[in-house]
């Protein structure tokens, strides 16, 4: 839908001629004769013509004007004769170019230069050549640098070109030299580095945001490495990205792109299984549908298939809700869940009684000083998962600790016991109970979890 124009005078030749009449007693009060026929009338009719001609021309633009325009527009100083006759066509072409984005101004901009704008320029094209990035001088980055992020989005200048044919011959130790390369002797373009190096860096997924009362905006950017449990953009991804978005930004803005930070978290679950249910196949079910759950891209039937959200806490009822829902299982009895990242414990405390019988609940230790209910413990210094336990309950008078299950296995006098401490992560209600784990917004998670960390809830029989 085009603008309408401003009609910058609307008087009509009938609007000119009533004004004028109407000031004829004000001015010449002598004047009495307004017929048609007078002398007089038929002047200001005519003047009346005149600049009802004059008001139409004011609202018409001339070609020149056109012109002038688009040359402000489109940064060249004057349109050539081809272009100057087929006007209409270089309007058009100029308004879609005006209608592209460039300019970043709020996050949504930078997410959105990024997924689609920057998928497409020369320099991710070109980046992929760099396959080594990370291991190069201070001085290599430089030139490189300077080469790609110089190139422009429409395309790449010959100058580049035979720099980038240089930077080969002198630093191919770190460059990705295709054996079908031979081909591109003097004919080095953006469409065969394109053919030869792939498809460039695709970025999945972007959040960006914005520091309270900051000018600083971060972008976090996950490339599409599906296959990966942490997918992580290299250091020439990001430092080629931000010299993209440099070009693009607000003079006061401040922009830095940054990695995802992963946060380790372990989950344990008491699950009761309907008859006839195969209690190794529920958990093998259950690890490979809590990894997708969490996976920042491949996330099946979860989150719409686009990946864990970014900046949202972990909540024990969705964990709940994932784990009802599987095949087999009746019900889930509990629910402990552990962030492994910045974990505080207790002093290391020692069983005083050892532990003979591997279905007991209960442990003896030299005291029960910072121990609560619903904290997590870990017996023993070995690195497996059934290490873990959940307080239920204490005996402060017998230093007796009551887990949520059967310890599983035998541990000897003296074997270590630590609790762990209020994780600075963890969501509590008011009665001190865990119901989830606080993400800050460059954070995802990375879960470490396999069979046993699921227990399947003994059915009692009858007679």
């Amino acid at each position: 839908m085009t603008l309408p124009l401003v009609n910058l005078d609307d008087h009509t030749y009938a609007d000119l001629v009533a004004e004028a009449r109407s000031r004829i007693p004000i001015e010449y009060p002598e004047w009495t004769d307004h017929n048609p026929s007078d002398t007089g009338i038929i002047l200001i009719e005519l003047l009346a013509w005149l600049t009802e001609m004059s008001l139409y021309r004011v609202n018409q633009l001339p070609d020149k004007n056109y012109q002038t325009f688009l040359s402000l527009l489109t940064g060249s100083d004057k349109l050539t004769q081809a272009e100057s006759a087929d006007l209409q066509s270089q309007i058009q072409q100029t308004i879609l170019e005006l209608r592209k984005r460039y300019r970043a101004v709020t996050t949504t901009d930078f997410e959105q230069l990024v997924l689609e704008d920057w998928q497409k320029t020369p320099v991710n094209q070109i980046l992929p050549l760099i396959y080594d990035f990370d291991k190069l001088d201070v001085q290599s980055k430089g030139e490189i640098e300077n080469i790609i992020t110089t190139a422009t989005v429409k395309e790449i200048s010959s100058d580049i070109l035979e720099k980038l044919k240089e930077y080969i011959k002198i630093k191919k130790e770190h460059i990705y030299i295709n054996q079908n390369i031979a081909h591109l002797t003097g004919n080095l373009t953006a469409d065969s580095l394109l053919e030869v190096f792939g498809k460039g860096s695709p970025i999945k997924r972007v959040k960006s945001w914005k520091e309270d009362s900051s000018p600083n905006i971060k972008l976090l950017i996950i490339p599409d490495s599906p296959d990966e449990e942490q997918p992580y953009p290299s250091e020439a991804l990001r430092t080629v990205l931000w010299a993209y978005l440099d070009q693009r930004r607000l003079l006061t803005a401040r922009h830095h792109v940054v990695a995802p930070t992963y946060v380790k978290v372990t989950i344990f679950a008491m699950l009761s299984l309907i008859d006839g249910a195969n209690a190794a196949t529920v958990k093998a079910k259950a690890v490979e549908e809590v990894k997708k759950f969490f996976h920042p891209l491949s996330s099946g039937n979860y989150w719409s298939g686009k990946g864990y959200p970014f900046n949202h806490n972990i909540y024990i009822s969705e964990l709940y809700t994932l784990l009802s829902n599987l095949p087999g299982v009746n019900y889930v009895e509990d629910i402990s869940l552990l962030a492994l990242t910045d974990l505080e414990t207790t002093p290391p405390k020692q069983l005083t009684l050892p532990v003979n019988q591997p279905e007991v609940n209960k442990i003896k230790v030299e005291n029960t000083d910072g121990f609560s209910r619903g904290f997590i413990i870990k017996i023993g210094s070995e690195n497996s998962q059934r290490g873990y336990y959940k307080i239920v309950d204490i005996n402060q008078v017998e230093n007796q600790l009551i887990l949520d299950r059967s310890l599983g296995k035998k541990f000897l006098q003296g074997t270590t016991v630590v609790c762990q401490l209020n994780n600075k992560r963890e969501l509590r209600n008011p009665d001190n109970s865990l119901f989830g784990i606080n993400l800050n917004p460059n954070e995802l998670v990375t879960v470490e979890i396999d069979s046993n960390n699921f227990f399947i809830k003994e059915r009692l029989g009858y007679g």
